[in-house]
């Protein structure tokens, strides 16, 4: 419209004024085209009915059509008795079709083969608490060295003020050597804030997230359907493909890939091809109970 806001300033509204610039469209215009997109904003704010997650779909978003490879979406179909029955399907022509139920029992099959026996989850846990305990400990005497720096820093300025007092330095000095102990010891006691607050949840998420994989089937049951979908998200970074009545072969986390790879149970017995693609550089050193590391 040719026109400049003024913003609210003092007791002055907020106003328009004309601009330099040269108008494009005129008020009227302007302002129908703003009552336009005000609906359309509105309307989409609306929750969709179609959008509601239902607990028989839960992989809407992550399984791929076998024939053209977009996405398939979970809709209810009813049958002649009145029931209904869950499907997934791709959409436009393709005519893929597959039973919820169906895919449902078989990625419950297929989680099923990616759990690790409770003996390995054990190890794994015992592990990474020796790991953690060993960092913690360093942590402590880092804290400690620091508050140690702190105490030296405070005692130098009982000194500076003794000094003062038997006139072994000026007013200049003192206040110039003091400002800056001070300074030094506000940087210590950030630097042992900020080790103090690095302690986190990392044991616990561990306790929960290892023996987690010792029944992960039984957990994805139990879970909501927002639950479950965060899982197979995190689990498998690419979409899931089903077909001749299996999920194929798809990458893996590569944190529980390196897990399971030594586990034999979790070879495809169709391909004789691991679960997962994505491999590391190089040969993986054998590990007792203690990590192994290359030279």
């Amino acid at each position: 419209m040719g026109l400049t806001k003024v913003p609210e300033f003092n007791e002055e509204e907020e106003h328009y004024v004309s601009g330099l610039h040269e108008a494009i469209v005129n008020g009227d215009l302007f302002h129908h085209v703003q009552a336009v997109l005000k609906k359309l904003q509105e309307k989409s704010s609306i929750p969709s009915a179609k959008c509601k997650q239902r607990d028989e779909f839960p992989l809407p978003g992550l399984l791929i059509c076998p024939s053209c490879n977009r996405n398939l979406t979970g809709s209810l179909s009813q049958s002649r008795n009145g029931n209904y029955y869950g499907y997934y399907h791709c959409q436009n022509n393709c005519k893929t079709r597959f039973s919820a139920d169906f895919l449902n029992e078989k990625l419950d099959e297929y989680l099923k083969s990616l759990t690790i026996p409770s003996e390995v989850s054990e190890l794994y846990i015992a592990i990474l608490e020796d790991t953690f305990k060993s960092n913690e400990g360093d942590r402590k005497k880092q804290v400690q060295g620091l508050k140690e720096r702190v105490r030296d820093q405070e005692e130098k300025i009982t000194r500076c003020d003794e000094m003062l007092l038997n006139r072994e330095i000026d007013r200049e000095s003192h206040q110039r050597m003091i400002a800056k102990l001070k300074e030094e010891i506000a940087i210590l006691r950030r630097k042992i804030e900020l080790e103090e607050s690095a302690e986190t949840g990392f044991m616990k998420y561990c306790r929960f997230g290892i023996p987690l994989l010792s029944n992960l089937s039984g957990f994805y049951r139990g879970a909501s359907v927002e639950i479950k979908q965060k899982l197979l998200g995190s689990i498998f970074p690419a979409k899931l493909h089903f077909r001749e009545d299996s999920y194929r072969t798809t990458p893996l986390n590569p944190a529980l890939a390196l897990i399971i790879q030594r586990n034999k149970n979790l070879e495809n017995e169709k391909t004789g091809q691991d679960l997962f693609y994505e491999t590391l550089s190089g040969e993986m050193p054998m590990a007792g109970l203690e990590p192994a590391f290359y030279c």
